[in-house]
């Protein structure tokens, strides 16, 4: 029988780029004997629902370090509303909503941007294993060439694609999702 990993309960706190600081609650969890490390950190302060970012990690002391540097990028100033402030319940929900669809938009951005680093890392490994060209490499990975073709010019990477292109490649489930840099390549 298979069971889920227990996960890993963080919490610290990070800093806008205009130095507005809000608290990360983070669950992460790893599947046995594989990396990344995938968690989801929630901002409880900025209001119902509150703001989240997803993502993956190579090591679990590296999910601190990720989250804060991609929340870094964010300005959420103006749209977090401390309790003490005056308006009305409608108000807060809708600047709370502001600041969940603005860090969804950038947590959503920063996993298509790592999935197609490491979507050119598996095609440099094809290549050099002979596999050369868009054409030859979406029919090993098993997608439709144009598909590949817009991954490549910035085009999101759905999670089942992902998926599809780690079973593909030979490589562990959410691999796509991590960082790689520091890995050789075969």
């Amino acid at each position: 029988m298979h069971t889920l990993p227990e996960p890993t309960r963080l919490t610290f706190i990070c800093s806008d780029r205009i130095g507005n600081q809000v608290t990360a609650e983070v669950v992460a969890t790893q599947e046995s004997g594989y990396n990344p490390w995938v968690w989801r950190a929630v901002f409880r302060e900025t209001g119902e629902p509150p703001a989240e970012l997803m993502g993956a990690s190579e090591t679990v002391e590296q999910i601190e370090a990720d989250i804060c540097a991609r929340l870094s990028l964010l300005q959420v100033a103006g749209v977090i509303i401390p309790s003490a402030d005056k308006g009305t319940a409608s108000d807060r929900a809708n600047a709370a909503a502001e600041v969940a669809d603005v860090l969804r938009t950038a947590s959503a951005m920063a996993v298509s941007d790592q999935r197609r680093a490491n979507l050119v890392t598996i095609l440099k490994e094809l290549g050099s294993e002979g596999i050369v060209g868009i054409t030859l490499a979406a029919k090993v990975l098993g997608i439709r060439e144009a598909g590949l073709k817009a991954m490549l010019e910035g085009g999101s990477i759905s999670d089942a694609v992902a998926r599809d292109i780690e079973w593909s490649s030979h490589k562990p489930a959410a691999w796509m999702d991590g960082a790689h840099h520091l890995e050789p390549t075969p």
